[in-house]
């Protein structure tokens, strides 16, 4: 049986082995300053991506927030015009 994750579970996974294959090269580099500068360019596109990704997350959530506050208004709707003409 396959297990199925939500988008926040499968990118923890992703977020984590990301973590497992940069921390030791960022370990190494503590005592060689210049192998730190070959990390500079990918530290740069995780810290782009993560950014995108926080804010996308943030944007969907209102959006899924105002699409739920209009169904509510709806549904109140809904029932009002149930009542009236009952």
């Amino acid at each position: 049986m396959a297990a199925t994750f939500g988008a926040g579970q499968g990118l923890t996974f992703c977020f984590q082995g990301l973590a497992m294959v940069i921390v030791p090269g960022l370990i190494r580099s503590l005592g060689h300053p210049g192998l730190l500068m070959k990390f500079v360019p990918i530290f740069a596109l995780l810290a782009l991506w993560f950014a995108m990704f926080f804010r996308l997350r943030k944007r969907n959530r209102q959006k899924l927030h105002r699409e739920i506050e209009e169904l509510r208004v709806f549904e109140t709707e809904n029932r009002y015009h149930e009542i009236s003409f009952s």
